[in-house]
């Protein structure tokens, strides 16, 4: 019961910083999209590991558990995990930077972040929270 409850918890908050980061595409903040991405996809598998009874680790990228644990989600979940786990390891290496840039070389999170890669990142995060919204609901 208290694991089913966190799911939903989490997959709410996932969803807020899915709304924050189409937002965040709109107004061109592509850096700060990205972020929110990341903690988006944190959230949303966080929520898929508690669904299945696995008290979620207290760092930012779950993947290797999420791979480890494929056995306890259904079979349509499953053919997505490895991309999952992928987007999870590629948003928790650009989440410092979207925050904070390159700071030793100047370079601004605005400065590293294009309009492509925001939108490419939104589409795989998209794909992702649907997925575990239907596995959740």
């Amino acid at each position: 019961m208290r694991f089913k409850e966190i799911a939903r918890s989490s997959l709410r908050q996932a969803e807020l910083r899915m709304k924050t980061a189409r937002n965040a595409f709109r107004e061109k903040e592509f850096a700060y999209c990205v972020r929110q991405c990341q903690e988006c996809v944190e959230l949303a598998l966080k929520s898929a590991l508690n669904w299945v009874n696995i008290e979620h680790p207290r760092y930012h990228d779950v993947s290797p558990i999420l791979v480890d644990s494929r056995q306890l989600f259904p079979a349509w979940f499953r053919q997505n995990i490895e991309d999952f786990a992928e987007l999870s390891k590629e948003l928790a290496r650009k989440r410092e930077l979207a925050m904070y840039g390159e700071e030793i070389r100047g370079v601004t999170p605005e400065q590293l972040f294009t309009e492509e890669e925001a939108k490419q990142t939104v589409k795989r995060t998209e794909k992702l929270l649907e997925n575990i919204m239907r596995l959740v609901r």
